[in-house]
């Protein structure tokens, strides 16, 4: 549950045994000070989402007349700013122990002051000096949008909240031990999201969904979306394929603030590294050209072709691409290797139909190749590093894989405009 940045620490100035001066302490390094006014995300004004907790020193928080009694016990309330008028209030006789109490009735829109006091077993406070920590807080709104263009006009504050109310398509998350990135895009544009500690659900491509919602935040120069403690829900529907622009490096460059953090097609790429023998490391940059030069980063160290060192293409590609800027630096990166038409994992929108392969495993030199379509195949055969070490043309349904060695394979067979990708295994 989200806390309501109170963590009390209560403080008795006399009156204890072994001559011991209470202390206070407010909990956590972005815990606010006694007498702090602070701003809070909408999400603390849902049920259950607003918590107080307490601890103290040098004074035993217990229940009078029962067997936990101690030094005394907690009082708080909180009042509405505008009339004064009271929104919830309690005693608490625990301290110390992480254990979390609701506070009820909050409203988005609202400024709220919160009083807490030590008191003792007759409920008095506590004498020469009270000890009594107080809070004032205001609870944001939700500044709907509709879109994520919208969203991308907004206010870059950490006070100012937004929630995108239409539907947006995940086609990407990327998920660290810590943190999670993902990022959505509707018809309009595209948001990174930055949820550095799995504040929502994780979301598999192609996953719908509405009412994203967090503030936004400009890092080294690119738009995120921090979201706000919440449950985005489940997606309303899966396997959705957001509209990819098929655009021009120049173009690209030319009209930046339209395809951040979307997801763009762009064609007859070349790399500049791709010589059969250079493979794709972790955070590196290469340059590619389709007549226009960009960078090519590969951010994510966990992508296949990074993870098994794929060899950069050497022939000219049509890529699908993330757009990203870092402090000035405009560049693009693929999720995994099917964004690049010639890794050996790529493949075509449409598989070959009726396509057939036997005997597999083999053992005989050979393999059946088959298809409803009569026309040639195309085969080209991969190891498991992504080393291309076949390339056929398959006119009478036998392949010839009598020179490959004991061990598993890639073969990406391609006839006319569709493809298919299946695991060949020698034996």
């Amino acid at each position: 549950m989200k806390k309501l940045y109170i963590l009390f620490f209560a403080i008795l100035i006399s009156g204890l045994s072994f001559g011991q001066t209470p202390t206070l302490k407010i909990s956590g390094n972005d815990a606010p000070a006694n007498g702090s006014t602070i701003i809070d995300d909408p999400e603390t004004a849902e049920p259950n989402n607003a918590t107080i907790d307490f601890e103290t020193t040098f004074f035993t928080v217990g229940e009078p007349g029962t067997s936990t009694q101690g030094n005394g016990y907690i009082i708080w309330e909180v009042r509405d700013v505008s009339d004064n008028s009271l929104v919830d209030s309690g005693n608490i006789y625990t301290a110390n122990d992480l254990v979390e109490y609701p506070v009820t009735g909050l409203a988005t829109g609202k400024t709220y002051f919160l009083r807490s006091e030590l008191v003792d077993n007759t409920a008095t406070p506590l004498t020469p000096d009270p000890v009594v920590y107080s809070l004032t807080i205001t609870i944001s709104q939700y500044i709907d949008v509709t879109n994520l263009a919208s969203l991308r006009t907004g206010t870059v504050d950490p006070n100012t909240y937004y929630r995108v109310t239409g539907e947006v398509v995940n086609t990407y998350t990327n998920s660290g031990n810590t943190e999670q990135i993902m990022y959505f895009q509707d018809g309009s544009a595209g948001i990174k999201v930055f949820d550095p500690n799995y504040e929502v659900t994780s979301y598999a491509t192609g996953d719908a969904i509405s009412n994203i919602r967090g503030h936004l935040e400009l890092v080294d120069g690119e738009l995120e979306l921090v979201p706000t403690y919440a449950d985005w829900g489940t997606a309303t529907t899966n396997g959705n394929t957001p509209a990819v622009s098929t655009v021009t490096i120049t173009n690209l460059l030319a009209n930046l603030e339209d395809y951040k953090s979307e997801l763009v097609n762009i064609n007859s790429v070349t790399f500049a590294d791709g010589n059969g023998t250079n493979t794709f490391a972790s955070l590196t940059d290469y340059s590619i050209s389709d007549g226009t030069s960009i960078i090519f980063r590969t951010i994510f160290d966990n992508a296949d072709y990074v993870v098994s060192s794929f060899p950069i293409p050497q022939e000219s590609q049509n890529i699908v691409v993330i757009v990203s800027v870092e402090n000035s630096t405009v560049f693009v990166t693929a999720r995994s290797s099917s964004d690049m038409t010639s890794s050996p994992l790529s493949s075509n929108n449409f598989e070959i139909e009726g396509f057939n392969m036997y005997p597999n495993p083999t053992s005989l030199g050979y393999v059946n190749l088959s298809s409803k379509n009569k026309s040639n195949l195309d085969v080209a055969i991969f190891d498991v590093l992504g080393k291309q070490v076949l390339k056929n043309t398959v006119r009478n349904k036998i392949l010839d894989v009598s020179k490959l060695n004991s061990g598993i394979y890639i073969m990406k067979v391609y006839q006319e405009n569709t493809s298919i990708t299946k695991k060949l295994v020698i034996e």
